[in-house]
């Protein structure tokens, strides 16, 4: 009898340390980095999957800075928000409000542009 107590309560105490650990919760004012492909927007709201943290809340205002790096990464272009579309990969550094989501501060993405190659003309 007793070892079966001691089994479910390992077992009760093992899933809820699973259970805390698949949640992403931010507590207010806490800064935070994310990182991961958009799946959803919604306004000034997008919600990120990341392989760390599941699915996140971003909050975009007037204060975020959208960037893509140019080159080697050392320089960046300073994008319009309307560019973040799902299936994008982006990394965002933000800060944690009352409603456990992260308002982003800069948000960077890996944009590629396509350029078709020039037509081969013999000359």
């Amino acid at each position: 009898m007793i070892q079966i107590r001691k089994r479910s309560i390992a077992c009760a105490a093992l899933l809820l340390c699973l259970t805390v650990g698949l949640s992403f919760a931010i507590s207010n004012g806490e800064k935070a980095k994310v990182s991961g492909v958009i799946t959803g927007r919604t306004g000034e709201t997008l919600t990120v999957n990341s392989a760390e943290s599941g699915k996140v809340i971003i909050v975009l205002n007037d204060d975020t800075k959208v960037q893509q790096p140019k080159g080697l990464g050392l320089r960046k272009k300073q994008m319009s928000a309307t560019v973040l579309i799902p299936g994008l990969k982006v990394s965002v550094d933000g800060v944690g409000d009352a409603q456990s989501r992260v308002v982003a501060r800069l948000l960077t993405s890996a944009l590629t542009t396509w350029k078709w190659p020039k037509p081969f003309k013999p000359d």
